[in-house]
């Protein structure tokens, strides 16, 4: 349809107006009488045909090419080809509405859909259902958003800053905090190598004495059998001349008896002299820095074990039907606390020497009053517990009794490395800590309760001072370090044959093993230091039956006390065999 742009189509070159002019919208071309021109818009907005635009292009700017000024107002124009002369609307519409020369100057809103500066007429035309703010509205949001972000990060600044004060200052502490420690561990390690020294001397004259009393115990063996052998040699000279004057089947009988006789003297007295072979040991180096408990124990190292061929020493009845506990002597006298099986009979301390000969009883007074355990101190004070609360104290000159020691039916006893005595109390459970004279030192814990305490059955402690507790109602053997906190709960090995059934009694071997009687399973565990099943040193294979208490001296015999009075001693290495 034709559009009349009289006032539009002016040529801002040659300023011709074309009057009856038309313009076909579809094209935007010109026609005037029988000249057709076709009219273009620059980017300027300003009209130009195309024959001032060609003119203009070739004569105003020669060097640069494809670039003039509009004719007009001066406007640069550059790389202008046929391309970019669209219609009508195109140009007015990159040029205007998208503000691509005004929009700097004419753009006073700002639309938030589109992010971007528009003019009142790029409103009206292309933003219509945007979200349209003033320009002024808009930068005081980006400012209020801007200085939110600094403090922010000012925030972050200062708390970064305040953390690397903070990390200076613990470092600084961390260093004075270590050359304190250091300093605390130097010192303790000196005072731990002064007691080590101090006991080894100890332990080299407990070790000579035994090495000497051994020597001489097998030197008086030696002449017993050498004179049991002269005599024999004398009864076979004897015989072998009878039976040369005489004879009949009784003398050579008789020949024969003697022979057999002869040969087994001559195997003991072999086996005697390969024993004090085993026995003999050189004099300590004090150059050389070895374990002197090893030598007299042997080697004991932490590895799975089984029974070995366990060596019987002895074997007796105590003439008691529950004993009860057991301690040796430094004099290797034997100490056993127990009762007979009726129910109000009354408790017994029962004193053997070391051939299992009775040298006296004491028997206590008051009926139904039985001896829970019994221990000795280094200096051979020995300490009795009973139902009653009370301990009874046998020294060397005297025997005394000290009362309201403990409550409830508890009174287990254990001795520490420091020689003090430790007695646990069932109804405060807990345990009492006492010197050589009875006095408190300390409560285990200091605060709260030990639950192992509330029913134990047997006390015992290491080298460590670490206090094993058993439990029979509970079957576990607890173990805790010398504060009171528990270190592990030992319950059996991993399988059927290695459960823990009934621990009625426990102790201790110089490596820190842990010996656990088991008195349903007729049983001795062994068990190491952190908690691990190495094995059964004695089973019913080994006549053990139901054994009540089990205990340790220092010349390394085991004793095993069972239900009904029996009392068996073995080498302790002699049970122990490695895997």
């Amino acid at each position: 349809m034709p559009l009349n742009v009289e006032e539009i189509a002016v040529c801002v070159a040659c300023e011709n107006s074309v009057s009856e002019s038309t313009v076909d919208a579809t094209n935007h071309n010109v026609s005037n009488g029988d000249t057709i021109r076709r009219m273009l818009v620059l980017p300027c907005l300003h009209i130009i045909c195309t024959d001032c635009l060609e003119s203009v292009q070739k004569g105003k700017l020669e060097n640069s090419p494809g670039i003039f000024p509009c004719p007009e107002c001066g406007y640069i124009i550059q790389g202008l080809h046929s391309a970019a002369f669209k219609t009508l609307p195109d140009i007015f519409m990159n040029s205007v509405i998208n503000n691509n020369n005004h929009g700097a100057i004419e753009g006073r809103t700002f639309c938030t859909t589109c992010d971007m500066l528009v003019t009142p007429e790029e409103v009206d035309f292309n933003h219509r259902e945007h979200e349209i703010v003033p320009l002024k509205q808009m930068l005081k949001g980006k400012k209020e958003y801007i200085a939110t972000l600094l403090n922010s990060v000012n925030a972050k600044i200062s708390h970064s800053e305040s953390i690397q004060k903070q990390t200076l200052i613990a470092k600084d502490h961390l260093r004075k905090t270590r050359k304190e420690l250091t300093a605390e561990i130097a010192e303790r390690s000196r005072k731990l190598i002064e007691m080590i020294r101090s006991r080894e001397k100890e332990l080299l004259a407990e070790l000579d004495a035994v090495c000497e009393e051994r020597l001489e115990w097998f030197a008086e063996e030696t002449n017993s059998q050498n004179r049991n052998l002269k005599i024999f040699q004398n009864s076979r000279e004897f015989a072998d001349k009878i039976i040369c004057e005489g004879s009949g089947d009784d003398l050579l009988e008789f020949h024969n008896e003697i022979s057999a006789r002869l040969l087994h003297l001559i195997h003991r007295v072999k086996d005697a002299s390969l024993d004090l072979l085993s026995m003999k040991m050189d004099l300590p180096d004090p150059g050389k820095e070895v374990s002197h408990l090893e030598k007299l124990f042997g080697t004991l190292t932490q590895g799975r074990i089984s029974c070995g061929d366990a060596q019987m020493l002895q074997k007796f009845n105590v003439g008691l039907k529950w004993p009860t506990s057991l301690v040796a002597t430094k004099t290797r006298d034997i100490v056993i606390a127990g009762k007979e099986g009726t129910f109000d009979s009354r408790g017994r301390l029962l004193f053997y020497d070391r051939h299992a000969k009775l040298l006296r009883t004491h028997e206590y007074e008051e009926s139904k009053c039985i001896p829970y355990d019994v221990t000795c101190a280094l200096d051979g004070t020995i300490y009795a517990s009973d139902n009653k609360g009370s301990l009874t104290k046998f020294s060397a000159d005297k025997t005394s009794v000290m009362a309201n020691m403990f409550k409830g039916t508890s009174g287990r006893l254990a001795l520490t490395t420091a020689n003090h005595l430790l007695v646990t109390s069932s109804e405060e459970k807990c345990i009492w800590e006492y010197d050589s004279l009875g006095s408190k030192i300390r409560r285990l814990p200091p605060s709260g309760h030990l639950p192992s305490v509330a029913n134990p059955h047997c006390l015992a402690t290491n080298s460590n001072n670490d206090i094993i507790i058993s439990e029979l109602q509970g079957h576990k053997v607890s173990v805790y370090n010398s504060e009171g906190i528990i270190k592990f709960c030992y319950t059996g090995g991993s399988t059927a044959s290695e459960e823990l059934k009934c621990p009625s009694s426990v102790c201790c071997d110089p490596f820190n093993n842990i010996l656990i009687a088991d008195f349903t399973n007729d049983s001795i565990h062994l068990v190491s230091q952190s908690g691990q099943f190495l094995g059964h040193l004695l089973t019913k294979d080994n006549s053990i039956s139901c054994p009540n208490f089990v205990s340790l001296d220092h010349e390394g015999h085991l004793f095993i006390g069972q239900y009904g009075g029996d009392i068996s001693v073995y080498r302790y290495l002699s049970c122990v065999k490695h895997a």
